[in-house]
Protein backbone atom coordinates (compact mmCIF):
# COMPACT_ATOMS: atom_id res chain seq x y z
CA UNK A 1 0.00 0.00 0.00
CA UNK A 2 1.21 3.28 -0.66
CA UNK A 3 3.66 4.48 2.13
CA UNK A 4 2.41 8.06 2.01
CA UNK A 5 -1.66 7.28 2.08
CA UNK A 6 -0.88 4.72 4.77
CA UNK A 7 1.04 7.70 6.86
CA UNK A 8 -1.78 10.10 5.75
CA UNK A 9 -4.48 8.16 7.33
CA UNK A 10 -2.49 7.18 10.58
CA UNK A 11 -2.11 10.69 11.20
CA UNK A 12 -5.94 11.09 10.44
CA UNK A 13 -7.00 8.70 13.14
CA UNK A 14 -4.62 10.20 15.61
CA UNK A 15 -6.03 13.50 15.48
CA UNK A 16 -9.93 11.81 15.60
CA UNK A 17 -8.73 10.02 18.90
CA UNK A 18 -7.71 13.54 20.33
CA UNK A 19 -11.12 15.21 18.91
CA UNK A 20 -12.93 12.31 20.57
CA UNK A 21 -10.79 12.39 23.83
CA UNK A 22 -12.33 16.11 24.01
CA UNK A 23 -15.63 15.92 23.04
CA UNK A 24 -16.32 13.22 25.64
CA UNK A 25 -14.17 15.42 28.41
CA UNK A 26 -16.63 18.10 27.55
CA UNK A 27 -19.68 16.21 27.78
CA UNK A 28 -18.98 14.97 31.03
CA UNK A 29 -17.84 18.19 32.77
CA UNK A 30 -21.49 19.22 31.22
CA UNK A 31 -23.10 16.71 32.71
CA UNK A 32 -21.33 17.59 35.98
CA UNK A 33 -22.04 21.13 36.01
CA UNK A 34 -25.57 20.60 35.20
CA UNK A 35 -25.93 18.06 38.58
CA UNK A 36 -24.34 20.81 40.38
CA UNK A 37 -26.81 23.70 39.13
CA UNK A 38 -29.57 20.60 40.73
CA UNK A 39 -28.10 20.73 43.72
CA UNK A 40 -27.64 24.04 44.75
CA UNK A 41 -30.58 24.95 43.59
CA UNK A 42 -32.33 22.50 45.77
CA UNK A 43 -30.98 23.74 48.71
CA UNK A 44 -32.60 27.07 50.44
CA UNK A 45 -30.00 28.76 50.13
CA UNK A 46 -30.50 30.11 46.51
CA UNK A 47 -33.22 32.94 45.17
CA UNK A 48 -36.28 31.31 43.55
CA UNK A 49 -36.11 33.43 40.40
CA UNK A 50 -31.96 32.05 40.67
CA UNK A 51 -31.96 31.07 36.77
CA UNK A 52 -29.90 27.64 35.74
CA UNK A 53 -27.11 29.61 33.83
CA UNK A 54 -27.10 32.31 36.60
CA UNK A 55 -25.89 29.29 38.98
CA UNK A 56 -24.13 27.92 35.91
CA UNK A 57 -21.69 31.01 35.56
CA UNK A 58 -21.06 30.92 39.24
CA UNK A 59 -19.89 27.42 39.25
CA UNK A 60 -17.60 28.22 36.21
CA UNK A 61 -16.41 31.37 38.72
CA UNK A 62 -16.01 29.03 41.74
CA UNK A 63 -18.23 31.07 43.35
CA UNK A 64 -19.75 27.91 44.36
CA UNK A 65 -17.54 24.67 44.35
CA UNK A 66 -18.36 22.51 41.12
CA UNK A 67 -17.96 19.49 43.64
CA UNK A 68 -19.86 16.91 41.03
CA UNK A 69 -18.34 18.81 38.47
CA UNK A 70 -14.96 17.96 39.77
CA UNK A 71 -15.59 13.93 40.72
CA UNK A 72 -16.95 13.56 36.87
CA UNK A 73 -14.10 15.00 35.62
CA UNK A 74 -11.47 12.88 37.68
CA UNK A 75 -14.02 10.07 36.68
CA UNK A 76 -13.85 11.12 32.87
CA UNK A 77 -9.78 11.22 33.27
CA UNK A 78 -9.51 7.58 34.90
CA UNK A 79 -12.06 6.08 32.44
CA UNK A 80 -9.51 7.27 29.70
CA UNK A 81 -6.64 5.41 31.61
CA UNK A 82 -8.96 2.45 31.39
CA UNK A 83 -9.56 2.76 28.45
CA UNK A 84 -6.38 3.38 27.52
CA UNK A 85 -4.77 0.33 29.94
CA UNK A 86 -7.16 -1.95 30.02
CA UNK A 87 -9.30 -1.69 27.26
CA UNK A 88 -8.61 -4.96 25.20
CA UNK A 89 -10.02 -6.96 28.78
CA UNK A 90 -13.30 -4.93 28.21
CA UNK A 91 -13.54 -5.05 24.72
CA UNK A 92 -13.59 -8.89 25.18
CA UNK A 93 -15.67 -9.51 27.93
CA UNK A 94 -18.74 -11.39 27.44
CA UNK A 95 -17.23 -13.63 24.96
CA UNK A 96 -16.25 -17.56 25.76
CA UNK A 97 -12.74 -17.02 24.17
CA UNK A 98 -9.64 -19.00 24.88
CA UNK A 99 -5.65 -18.98 23.40
CA UNK A 100 -5.27 -22.60 23.27
CA UNK A 101 -2.10 -23.29 21.98
CA UNK A 102 -2.61 -27.05 21.46
CA UNK A 103 -6.10 -26.32 19.90
CA UNK A 104 -5.10 -27.06 16.36
CA UNK A 105 -7.18 -24.48 14.86
CA UNK A 106 -6.12 -21.69 17.18
CA UNK A 107 -2.77 -22.65 15.75
CA UNK A 108 -3.80 -21.91 12.31
CA UNK A 109 -4.92 -18.40 13.16
CA UNK A 110 -2.20 -17.89 14.84
CA UNK A 111 0.09 -18.50 12.15
CA UNK A 112 -1.52 -16.97 9.75
CA UNK A 113 -2.10 -13.74 11.81
CA UNK A 114 1.87 -13.88 11.96
CA UNK A 115 2.17 -14.20 8.16
CA UNK A 116 0.32 -11.25 7.79
CA UNK A 117 2.43 -9.45 10.08
CA UNK A 118 5.83 -10.08 8.46
CA UNK A 119 3.97 -9.19 5.40
CA UNK A 120 2.40 -5.73 6.65
CA UNK A 121 5.87 -5.12 7.96
CA UNK A 122 4.47 -4.80 11.82
CA UNK A 123 7.40 -5.66 13.91
CA UNK A 124 4.63 -6.56 16.84
CA UNK A 125 2.96 -9.79 17.53
CA UNK A 126 -0.89 -9.20 18.00
CA UNK A 127 -2.57 -11.13 20.99
CA UNK A 128 -4.27 -13.68 19.05
CA UNK A 129 -7.85 -15.08 20.55
CA UNK A 130 -10.38 -17.81 19.49
CA UNK A 131 -13.91 -16.82 20.18
CA UNK A 132 -15.79 -20.34 21.26
CA UNK A 133 -19.63 -19.14 19.82
CA UNK A 134 -21.25 -19.90 16.77
CA UNK A 135 -21.35 -16.59 14.69
CA UNK A 136 -19.03 -15.96 12.32
CA UNK A 137 -17.23 -12.22 12.47
CA UNK A 138 -13.78 -11.14 13.73
CA UNK A 139 -11.99 -7.96 15.32
CA UNK A 140 -9.44 -6.00 15.97
CA UNK A 141 -8.34 -3.88 18.83
CA UNK A 142 -6.00 -2.05 20.99
CA UNK A 143 -4.54 0.98 21.73
CA UNK A 144 -1.81 0.53 19.05
CA UNK A 145 0.85 -2.06 18.15
CA UNK A 146 2.27 -3.12 20.76
CA UNK A 147 -0.50 -4.14 22.69
CA UNK A 148 -2.99 -5.07 19.91
CA UNK A 149 -5.38 -8.26 19.86
CA UNK A 150 -7.02 -9.96 16.82
CA UNK A 151 -9.87 -12.41 17.83
CA UNK A 152 -11.38 -14.49 15.62
CA UNK A 153 -14.74 -17.16 16.46
CA UNK A 154 -14.47 -20.49 15.58
CA UNK A 155 -17.06 -20.86 12.84
CA UNK A 156 -15.73 -17.99 10.88
CA UNK A 157 -11.89 -20.26 11.28
CA UNK A 158 -14.08 -23.46 10.31
CA UNK A 159 -16.43 -22.36 7.69
CA UNK A 160 -13.80 -19.77 5.45
CA UNK A 161 -11.21 -21.90 3.28
CA UNK A 162 -6.97 -20.83 3.89
CA UNK A 163 -7.11 -17.70 1.42
CA UNK A 164 -10.37 -16.49 2.95
CA UNK A 165 -9.57 -17.06 6.31
CA UNK A 166 -5.83 -15.38 5.41
CA UNK A 167 -7.90 -12.46 4.05
CA UNK A 168 -9.99 -11.57 6.82
CA UNK A 169 -7.00 -11.59 9.28
CA UNK A 170 -5.03 -9.62 6.39
CA UNK A 171 -8.23 -7.18 6.95
CA UNK A 172 -7.68 -6.83 10.70
CA UNK A 173 -3.82 -6.56 10.57
CA UNK A 174 -4.23 -3.32 8.29
CA UNK A 175 -6.57 -2.17 10.97
CA UNK A 176 -3.89 -1.87 13.66
CA UNK A 177 -1.20 -0.83 11.25
CA UNK A 178 -3.90 2.23 10.41
CA UNK A 179 -4.34 3.13 14.31
CA UNK A 180 -8.26 2.12 13.37
CA UNK A 181 -8.04 0.08 16.59
CA UNK A 182 -7.35 2.85 18.65
CA UNK A 183 -10.32 5.32 17.54
CA UNK A 184 -12.86 2.51 18.01
CA UNK A 185 -11.49 0.79 21.45
CA UNK A 186 -12.15 4.81 22.83
CA UNK A 187 -15.50 5.05 20.97
CA UNK A 188 -16.57 2.08 21.94
CA UNK A 189 -16.35 2.23 25.59
CA UNK A 190 -16.30 5.83 25.92
CA UNK A 191 -19.77 5.85 24.37
CA UNK A 192 -21.23 2.48 26.93
CA UNK A 193 -20.09 4.60 30.23
CA UNK A 194 -21.36 8.01 28.94
CA UNK A 195 -24.36 6.21 28.71
CA UNK A 196 -24.25 4.71 32.09
CA UNK A 197 -23.38 7.90 34.11
CA UNK A 198 -26.20 9.90 32.03
CA UNK A 199 -28.70 7.63 33.59
CA UNK A 200 -26.96 7.59 36.60
CA UNK A 201 -27.41 10.80 36.78
CA UNK A 202 -30.99 11.45 35.73
CA UNK A 203 -32.54 8.53 38.28
CA UNK A 204 -30.12 9.88 40.97
CA UNK A 205 -32.37 13.05 40.08
CA UNK A 206 -35.54 11.47 39.69
CA UNK A 207 -34.72 9.92 43.32
CA UNK A 208 -34.65 12.75 45.51
CA UNK A 209 -37.14 15.61 44.46
CA UNK A 210 -38.16 17.75 46.43
CA UNK A 211 -40.67 20.49 47.12
CA UNK A 212 -37.99 23.13 46.95
CA UNK A 213 -38.81 23.95 43.31
CA UNK A 214 -37.32 27.17 41.79
CA UNK A 215 -36.36 28.45 38.29
CA UNK A 216 -32.61 26.87 38.49
CA UNK A 217 -33.93 23.70 39.35
CA UNK A 218 -36.96 23.40 36.52
CA UNK A 219 -34.62 24.41 33.73
CA UNK A 220 -31.56 22.42 35.09
CA UNK A 221 -34.04 19.31 35.06
CA UNK A 222 -35.09 20.66 31.60
CA UNK A 223 -32.01 20.67 30.32
CA UNK A 224 -30.99 17.38 31.81
CA UNK A 225 -34.07 15.90 30.62
CA UNK A 226 -32.80 17.41 26.29
CA UNK A 227 -29.40 15.80 27.65
CA UNK A 228 -31.17 12.35 27.92
CA UNK A 229 -32.84 12.36 24.75
CA UNK A 230 -29.76 14.22 22.68
CA UNK A 231 -26.56 12.62 24.83
CA UNK A 232 -27.50 8.86 22.94
CA UNK A 233 -27.79 10.71 20.02
CA UNK A 234 -24.40 12.64 19.98
CA UNK A 235 -23.00 9.03 20.46
CA UNK A 236 -24.15 7.45 18.13
CA UNK A 237 -23.34 10.61 15.50
CA UNK A 238 -19.69 10.03 16.77
CA UNK A 239 -19.80 6.48 16.22
CA UNK A 240 -20.00 7.68 12.35
CA UNK A 241 -16.78 9.49 12.87
CA UNK A 242 -15.45 6.22 12.59
CA UNK A 243 -15.65 6.75 8.53
CA UNK A 244 -16.86 4.27 6.75
CA UNK A 245 -13.98 4.24 4.32
CA UNK A 246 -11.86 2.61 7.07
CA UNK A 247 -13.37 -0.85 6.28
CA UNK A 248 -12.67 0.19 2.52
CA UNK A 249 -9.28 0.41 3.07
CA UNK A 250 -8.51 -2.14 5.27
CA UNK A 251 -10.15 -4.57 2.90
CA UNK A 252 -7.24 -2.90 0.11
CA UNK A 253 -4.91 -3.64 2.82
CA UNK A 254 -5.78 -7.34 3.04
CA UNK A 255 -5.52 -7.80 -0.87
CA UNK A 256 -2.28 -5.66 -0.77
CA UNK A 257 -1.23 -8.34 1.19
CA UNK A 258 -2.79 -11.38 0.14
CA UNK A 259 -2.86 -10.65 -3.65
CA UNK A 260 -6.36 -12.40 -3.61
CA UNK A 261 -9.20 -9.70 -4.23
CA UNK A 262 -11.61 -13.01 -4.93
CA UNK A 263 -10.85 -14.40 -1.22
CA UNK A 264 -11.80 -11.18 0.53
CA UNK A 265 -14.95 -11.01 -1.67
CA UNK A 266 -15.92 -14.87 -0.77
CA UNK A 267 -15.09 -14.12 2.76
CA UNK A 268 -17.06 -11.24 3.37
CA UNK A 269 -19.91 -13.01 1.26
CA UNK A 270 -20.02 -16.07 3.36
CA UNK A 271 -19.92 -14.22 6.48
CA UNK A 272 -22.88 -12.27 5.37
CA UNK A 273 -24.57 -15.35 4.89
CA UNK A 274 -24.30 -17.39 7.74
CA UNK A 275 -27.06 -17.19 10.15
CA UNK A 276 -25.06 -15.74 12.98
CA UNK A 277 -27.43 -17.10 15.48
CA UNK A 278 -25.85 -16.57 18.63
CA UNK A 279 -23.78 -13.22 17.95
CA UNK A 280 -22.62 -11.15 21.18
CA UNK A 281 -24.63 -7.85 20.32
CA UNK A 282 -21.95 -5.54 22.23
CA UNK A 283 -22.00 -1.75 21.52
CA UNK A 284 -18.19 -1.93 22.61
CA UNK A 285 -17.90 -4.19 20.02
CA UNK A 286 -20.39 -3.12 16.89
CA UNK A 287 -18.06 -1.00 15.33
CA UNK A 288 -15.22 -3.08 15.42
CA UNK A 289 -16.70 -6.36 13.56
CA UNK A 290 -15.58 -7.00 9.99
CA UNK A 291 -19.20 -7.00 9.11
CA UNK A 292 -21.86 -5.37 10.37
CA UNK A 293 -25.46 -6.36 9.19
CA UNK A 294 -26.97 -3.53 10.19
CA UNK A 295 -24.96 -1.83 6.94
CA UNK A 296 -27.92 -2.15 5.14
CA UNK A 297 -28.61 1.25 5.57
CA UNK A 298 -25.23 2.62 5.20
CA UNK A 299 -25.89 6.50 5.71
CA UNK A 300 -26.22 6.05 9.37
CA UNK A 301 -23.78 2.99 9.63
CA UNK A 302 -20.17 2.67 10.85
CA UNK A 303 -19.84 -0.29 7.91
CA UNK A 304 -19.72 0.30 4.19
CA UNK A 305 -22.89 -2.14 2.85
CA UNK A 306 -22.07 -5.62 1.34
CA UNK A 307 -22.80 -4.54 -2.05
CA UNK A 308 -20.22 -1.58 -1.84
CA UNK A 309 -17.66 -3.45 -0.41
CA UNK A 310 -17.90 -6.12 -3.04
CA UNK A 311 -18.18 -3.29 -5.77
CA UNK A 312 -14.71 -2.00 -4.26
CA UNK A 313 -13.17 -4.78 -4.59
CA UNK A 314 -14.09 -5.82 -8.06
CA UNK A 315 -12.57 -2.65 -9.18
CA UNK A 316 -8.98 -3.90 -7.66
CA UNK A 317 -9.64 -7.36 -8.88
CA UNK A 318 -7.86 -6.52 -12.17
CA UNK A 319 -4.50 -4.98 -10.78
CA UNK A 320 -3.85 -9.28 -10.23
Amino acid sequence: MNTINTKNIINQNKRKTIYVFITYIIIFIFLGLTFDVLYIASTKLVNPNTTFFDIFLALIQFKYLPFITLIMSTISIIIIFISIYFGNRLILSGLHYSQDETDILYQKVYNLVDNMRIASGNNYMPQVYLINDDYMNAFASGWNKENALIAVTRSLAENLNYNELESVIGHEMTHINHYDIRLTLILGILNNIMLFLLDWIYLSNLGRRNNNNNKARNQAEFILLILKIFVPLITFFLNLFLSRTREYMADAGSIELTKNPTAMKNALIKISEYPNKSIKENNSRKAAYIFNKESFFELFSTHPSLKNRIAAIDGKMNKY
